[in-house]
Order: structure tokens, then sequence, then C-alpha cells
């Protein structure tokens, strides 16, 4: 099966285990692109180059695939062959963009830049806001949790406004019920003899929840999907996780002094 596609940043094309490119409008800088490629020779890699009219061609097998790309002063082909079916072409294809941006044009550009990048391209390409885990996997990971952090942002709305894109942050289907949206604030239910001093809510939840108060670690397993609460008890404390429409929230509770 051929599938083709184009975005801002180019078009390519999959057919089984071959994705062919092309990426236009890149400032390209040849000879530092073979000094790359001689660098990668020099250290052991399988790595081949060669100079075709106006184009530099690299050859480079590593691991499970070989790479060609045809570098020119306008932009870049590639070809690339994997040893299995492309399963997922259009991931693939911001794989190498992403591969060729960074390592054979060494653009340096920070991780909150890229975000806001990727943002706005997917919300070109779609004509709608896209979620945490598209940007995340445009920019080559698997979890969203790459677009958090102190020096990139603190929420998919502030992304939002970064990158110029006028959306609220979507709520998927089945995260309402009764017309309530998954914002509304999920009331704690006091535990008698103890003070909540914590509340943590989120929409990831892992097999272990490690949480640590006052230098004391308090751990447990999860079973999934989590229907009802849970709670850990360890000296003086109470850990409860709570299954939400919001997602997990996690209290903290003191025990209070008699």
């Amino acid at each position: 099966m051929v599938e083709v596609s184009r975005n801002v940043e180019g078009t390519f094309k999959a057919d089984e285990n071959v994705l062919e490119f092309e990426l236009v409008h890149l400032p390209v800088d040849l000879k530092a692109v073979e000094e790359r490629a001689k660098e990668l020779k020099s250290s052991g890699r399988d790595v081949e180059v060669r100079e075709e009219g106006e184009e530099l061609v690299i050859t480079y097998r590593s691991g499970d695939k070989v790479m060609e790309y045809r570098f020119s002063e306008g932009g870049v082909k590639g070809r690339v062959e994997y040893q299995e079916e492309i399963s997922d072409p259009k991931r693939a294809f911001e794989s190498q963009v992403r591969l060729i941006k960074e390592f054979w044009l060494k653009e340096k550009k920070g991780m909150r830049e890229r975000i806001i990048e990727a943002a706005r391209r997917l919300y070109e390409e779609k004509g709608e806001p896209p979620s945490a885990r598209e940007i995340a996997r445009a920019l080559g990971y698997k979890s969203p949790r790459v677009l958090y952090g102190p020096d990139r942002f603190s929420s998919l709305k502030e992304i939002y406004e970064a990158a110029g894109i006028p959306a609220e942050p979507r709520i998927f289907p089945g995260r309402e019920e009764a017309g309530e949206e998954v914002t509304e604030e999920v009331k704690a239910e006091p535990i008698r003899g103890y003070r909540l001093e914590a509340r943590i809510v989120g929409n990831y939840l892992y097999k272990v929840v490690e949480v640590e108060v006052l230098g004391q670690k308090l751990e447990t397993e999860m079973k999934f999907p989590l229907k009802e609460p849970i709670e850990v008890c360890r000296t003086g404390y109470k850990v409860r996780v709570i299954p939400t429409e919001k997602g997990p929230v996690v209290e903290i509770w003191k025990r209070k002094r008699r």
C-alpha cells in the first residue's frame, strides 16, 4: 500500500518498507554536512559519501534501516529502507525530519521553540488544535510529558497561547457526563483523624505510585484499570488514589495531633 502526504515540512511517500521524502527551503551547508559524514565514517560507522552533479549523496546504514540522503543547496531528498513494513509512515517521516535538522544540519533550537513550531505546524495542517500527544509525537517522542517542565510549558493551554492557536485544550468524547466539563473540581472526601496536606491531579498513572513525604517513601503497586479508590498507610500518613473523570487524584493526608 502506498501512502503519499504533504505538509509544511515537505512531502513523503511510503510503500511497504520504503519511505521516500523531500524537504525544501532548508539552509543546507554542503561542506558542513560532508564533514559530519566523514566524522561518522572515521568513527567506524557504515557511511558512504559521494557527489552526483550538484548533490551530496550520503548512504548511512544503521540498525534496521538503510538511509540515503541527497543534499543540495535548496533542501534534501531522502530514501529510507526498513527491514519490516512501516506501521506509521507519518511518524517515520517526522523522525527523519528531526534527524536531518538536528543531526545533519545541526539546527540549534531550544525545546520550547520546537514545541511551539510543532504545535503551530499541526494546527495549520489539521485546522484544529493538536493534542499534547500529537505534539509530542511530532517531535519524535511517545509521551507528552516531554512538553512540560521549568524551561518548557506548564499546560497545553500555555502551548496554544505561545503558538498563537486560538482555542482551549480539547475535551475528548467520553470525558464529559451530564453536561459537566472534566475541569469541574473533584472535592476531597475527609478522612477521620487526618488533615489533607496535598492533592495531585493528573492524567497518567503508572503501575507503581511513589510519593516521598518529609524523607519517608510511600509506595504501592496499582492494578489497571483503577475502578475503586485505594489507600496506602504509613506512620502518620495516608496516601489515597482516586479514579475520576479528570484522571487519577493522589491525596496526601497527615494524622492530626490529639
